[in-house]
């Protein structure tokens, strides 16, 4: 048998494997049990002024979370406190 021209030394050579997929940072996130979300739940609540007022400004809040995900594409930079909707929200 002659010495085979593609691996001289006879030893196996290493395969070579697929490159890895990248895992999204939600999916990172997701599997070190880290919230992957930037809103909140609300619980149900009464139609009062102070309320909707609460509720409104949650939504801004969330707004603008929300623009600097959309920006930086990196949910650490998204602060997930104070909660959005303060009093109002359903804390599961």
């Amino acid at each position: 048998m002659g010495v085979d021209k593609r691996n001289p030394n006879g030893l196996d050579e290493k395969k070579e494997t697929p490159a890895t997929p990248r895992i999204s940072e939600a999916e990172q996130r997701r599997k070190n049990g880290k919230n992957v979300y930037i809103g909140d739940y609300v619980k149900p609540f009464k139609a009062t002024i102070e309320n909707v007022n609460i509720f409104n400004q949650g939504c801004k809040i969330l707004a603008d979370r929300l623009a600097i995900l959309i920006k930086t594409k990196n949910f650490d930079l998204v602060p997930e406190n104070p909660r959005a909707f303060g009093e109002l929200t359903h804390v599961m």
